[in-house]
């Protein structure tokens, strides 16, 4: 369902606007969740905030990849992947230990009051901010010897036979 809709709605909608709804509807899923106490009501809530979530998290890594310079783009995405993975591990790990201590309710409340911190963090920061930014490499130019080399020069060769 999410793979088909939004395309859609990234046609209609800049990438700003459609995180901070996203985030919204998160936001209102784990408010939802935190005071329900029916678990068939859970399903369709927890179905939007897969849909919110899945939209945050494929903006993100649209996002992402112009801002890359092409030459190390491969890179960059792996980094930027293992990071996401990391702090995703990390974050679940934190909210199950709030939850353990604190309780369910209060750790899915704790989380909504962060989201809405960053819908406010996402009013002054936008994703756009690195599109001016030149990600050409410093020394683009092929450098100058001044001196003729040979393939076959230093301890390298190309396999054939000196």
């Amino acid at each position: 369902m999410t793979g088909s809709l939004l395309p859609r709605l990234r046609a209609r909608v800049d990438d700003e606007h459609l995180v901070m709804v996203a985030l919204g509807l998160y936001i209102g899923a784990l408010v939802t969740l935190a005071h329900l106490h029916a678990l068939a009501l859970a399903f369709p809530v927890l179905t939007v905030a897969g849909f919110a979530g899945m939209t945050i998290m494929s903006t993100f890594n649209i996002a992402v990849q112009p801002v890359l310079p092409a030459w190390v783009r491969g890179r960059g995405l792996a980094v930027y992947q293992l990071v996401f993975a990391v702090t995703m591990a990390a974050g679940a790990a934190g909210w199950g230990l709030l939850a353990e201590r604190a309780g369910l309710s209060t750790a899915l409340n704790a989380a909504a009051g962060g989201m809405i911190l960053n819908i406010l963090v996402a009013t002054r920061v936008r994703l756009s901010i690195a599109e001016d930014i030149d990600t050409r490499p410093l020394h683009a130019e092929i450098p100058q010897l001044g001196v003729r080399t040979d393939p076959a020069d230093g301890p390298f060769s190309s396999g054939r036979p000196g």
